[in-house]
């Protein structure tokens, strides 16, 4: 458990404050929210059951799959955000309403990546 709200657990909230478009995002993120919290609810409401019929270790290795799972899901199928401003972020995954944008590529640190919008500078 303290692995995950070190690790895992921060990302729901980091991802859908970021990959919403400002449209809807309020809306977004509480529908994120409300089934992260029904999913955790869940975790904690079955997880006698589910060590009684398999035993502890047999639910732990259950939820460590599920949790490997959401892992990959992450690293290969979220778009890096690091470094960009929600604005670049939302020109870049779509036009804010429903539609398409350009397709988002996963990028390493060393790769360069162009800034599609300028900054706001201040004089």
């Amino acid at each position: 458990m303290a692995s995950f709200s070190l690790g895992m657990g921060p990302v729901t909230w980091v991802v859908t404050s970021e990959i919403f478009p400002l449209s809807v995002r309020s809306k977004g993120v509480a529908l994120s929210m409300a089934a992260n919290r029904l999913t955790s609810g869940t975790v904690a409401m079955t997880f006698l059951s589910i060590s009684g019929a398999i035993g502890v270790g047999g639910a732990f290795f259950t939820f460590a799959c599920v949790s490997v799972g959401h892992f990959v899901f992450t690293f290969f199928l979220l778009p890096e955000t690091r470094g960009k401003s929600l604005e670049e972020i939302e020109a870049a995954l779509g036009d804010g309403g429903g539609g398409a944008g350009q397709a988002y590529q996963r990028v390493s640190a060393d790769q360069h990546v162009p800034r599609e919008v300028e900054p706001y500078r201040t004089a």
